[in-house]
C-alpha cells in the first residue's frame, strides 16, 4: 500500500516544483515500492499524453452562436403595457436579473458570516486580537503577557531542542524549537475536553507535512524549525500534553508538559 504523503511530492515533482531533499526522499522510495512506483509511472504516461495534445482554438463567433441558439423561457407572460411597470412585474423571471440576484444575495451572505465569525470587542494580556488573525488562524509573533510553565530539553543526537509551554488564563501556547539533522516526525497530544487547537504558526523559514487531528498535531521536520501551537483553556486543570519524537518510525523521546493547575496571573 502506498503512504498516503507520497501522492502530493509525486504530484509536485511532476509539476516541477519539489524541493532537491524531498525528490531524493521520493526517487528512493520508488526504487524500494513496486506498487508506487507503477502508479508514478502511470501518473507520468498520463500527464505526457495529456501535455503532447493539441490544442484547438474554436471557430470565430462559436461562442455568440451558442448563447443565441439558448431560447428565451416560452412561459413568461407578455402583457400589453410596457415601462417601469411591466418591469418590476417581470424582473424577477428573467434568467440574467434572477442569477445576479442570487450573486449579490450570496456575497451579502457571505460578508455577514465572516463579520460574525470574527467579532471580538476584548482584548488582554493572552487573549485573541482580530487585527492577528489570518483567515480563522489565530497568530503570535511573541510571548508576551504568557509565563512559561514546563519545558522538555531535546538534547539526542539527531535532534536539539526544546519544546515549551506558555499560559495566560484563556491560552495555552506550545513552543516547539527543534534543529533535526535528519528526517524526523514530532507529535503534540492533547485532550480535546481540555482544550480547542486553535492553530499554529511556523517561524524561522521552517517547512514540513503538517497533519491537525482532533486531538494531536503532528509535523514532519527536516532542520531548524521553531512552531507555535495555539489552544484556548476550557478548563482547569488541563490534562498534560503528550510530546514525543521520532526518526524513521523509531521513537527518540517521549516525555510530558503539565499546564498550571490554576490560572496563570
Amino acid at each position: 500500500m502506498i503512504e498516503p504523503k507520497f501522492f502530493e511530492m509525486m504530484n509536485m515533482e511532476l509539476d516541477g516544483v519539489l524541493h532537491d531533499k524531498d525528490r531524493t526522499r521520493l526517487h528512493e522510495y520508488l526504487a524500494s515500492d513496486l506498487e508506487a512506483n507503477r502508479y508514478f509511472e502511470g501518473l507520468r504516461a498520463a500527464v505526457e499524453a495529456a501535455n503532447s495534445v493539441e490544442q484547438v482554438e474554436p471557430p470565430a463567433g462559436l461562442s455568440n452562436k451558442i448563447m443565441n441558439a439558448v431560447p428565451f423561457p416560452p412561459h413568461r407572460v407578455e402583457t400589453p403595457h410596457k415601462g417601469f411597470t411591466n418591469w418590476r412585474e417581470n424582473w424577477f423571471t428573467m434568467p440574467r436579473f434572477r442569477y445576479a440576484a442570487v450573486f449579490v444575495f450570496g456575497i451579502v451572505f457571505g460578508v455577514l458570516v465572516y463579520s460574525a465569525m470574527n467579532l471580538d470587542s476584548k482584548r488582554g494580556a493572552g487573549e485573541l486580537n482580530v487585527t492577528e488573525l489570518l483567515g480563522t488562524m489565530k497568530q503570535y509573533t511573541e510571548l508576551d503577557g504568557f509565563i512559561q510553565t514546563g519545558t522538555i530539553g531535546v538534547d539526542l543526537d539527531r535532534v536539539q531542542g526544546s519544546v515549551s509551554l506558555h499560559e495566560s488564563d484563556k491560552v495555552l501556547l506550545a513552543e516547539v524549537a527543534l534543529d533535526a539533522s535528519d528526517d524526523i516526525d514530532w507529535v503534540v497530544e492533547y485532550d480535546a475536553g481540555d482544550v480547542t487547537f486553535d492553530g499554529y504558526r511556523s517561524f524561522d523559514g521552517g517547512t514540513g507535512d503538517v497533519v491537525a487531528a482532533k486531538t494531536e498535531m503532528r509535523v514532519h521536520q527536516t532542520g531548524d524549525s521553531r512552531y507555535l501551537l495555539i489552544f484556548t483553556r476550557k478548563s482547569h486543570p488541563v490534562t498534560p500534553f503528550k510530546v514525543r519524537i521520532y526518526s524513521a518510525d523509531q521513537l527518540l523521546l517521549e516525555n510530558t508538559l503539565s499546564p498550571a493547575a490554576k490560572s496563570a496571573e
